[in-house]
């Protein structure tokens, strides 16, 4: 794969996380309603106090991992839970809003695939 193709992902990804992730604090970016079930989802995640700091320094980390080109891999790891979550939100309680987690979903598939032979060892059964 063409090694600038590949740094423009791992680079647009990582920006749009450091964005993201400041805004959880600076809330510098409004975001629009989810609709009714999405607008309660993202309450009671706001109502806990803790679960959107945390997720905004897991993106404000991965992101300053991908952007430094530092332990890829493992950002792409730590990073998979939220992207998970992120598209079953989208689908389940607001999909007209998902073109909007297109490019983040495509550009992390996009670097798992090409990261993908970091992973065999993480992947292969223990050998007894």
């Amino acid at each position: 794969m063409n090694k600038i193709v590949v740094l423009v992902a791992r680079l647009l990804l990582g920006i749009m996380l450091i964005g993201f992730g400041l805004n959880v604090f600076l809330q510098f970016m409004t975001g629009g309603s989810f609709g009714e079930a999405g607008d309660a989802f993202l309450g009671a995640l706001l109502a806990t106090g803790y679960v959107m700091p945390v997720m905004g320094l897991v993106m404000l980390l991965v992101g300053a991992m991908l952007v430094s080109n530092y332990f890829v891999p493992l950002s792409l790891v730590i990073l998979a839970p939220l992207v998970l979550n992120w598209t079953l939100f989208h689908i389940f309680l607001h999909l007209e809003s998902i073109p909007f987690l297109l490019p983040i979903a495509l550009l992390y598939l996009f670097l798992v695939y090409i990261n993908w032979p970091a992973y065999k060892t993480l992947l292969t059964p223990k050998q007894a």
